[in-house]
């Protein structure tokens, strides 16, 4: 598959297609980049309980990616990633928008918590660091 095909097939996935809308300038993999590397890194701090939340209610797109970070979590036990805006912006592969790597990160965090039912969502940023919690909660976004 050619990489045009592969942006069209991302590109008609509803959940790329809104990240990307409120990330002006990023093409279809480059949200899925941020996308991924952002479910990579919040499943690194979540308990098994949380983890499952997380890909519950993912969109299809990003579940084989919570899985994968699941596996690495379980491997990893209570070791704690490094700090997550460097490693989540490394892992993206690609520049963030216009408005940074910390704003991308929380557009994107909201856009994944929009897929998620409340009680599932307050769950999940409980378990989060206080900083990477607060971006969890800092965008939300209107229906």
């Amino acid at each position: 598959m050619s990489q045009r095909e592969g942006a069209k097939i991302l590109n008609n996935n509803s959940f790329l297609d809104e990240l990307q809308a409120r990330l002006p300038g990023l093409n279809a993999l480059q949200a899925l980049g941020w996308a991924s590397a952002t479910v990579k890194h919040l499943t690194q701090y979540l308990d098994a309980s949380g983890r499952e939340h997380l890909a519950k209610y993912l969109p299809p797109t990003l579940i084989p990616i919570a899985q994968e970070a699941k596996k690495l979590a379980e491997l990893l036990g209570n070791e704690r990633p490094g700090d997550f805006f460097v490693m989540s912006a490394l892992d993206a592969g690609s520049p963030p928008s216009k408005k940074g790597t910390r704003d991308t990160l929380a557009t994107v965090m909201a856009v994944i918590r929009r897929c998620i039912p409340e009680q599932p969502a307050r769950e999940i940023a409980k378990a989060l660091p206080g900083d990477v919690a607060a971006l969890w909660d800092a965008h939300p976004l209107a229906a």
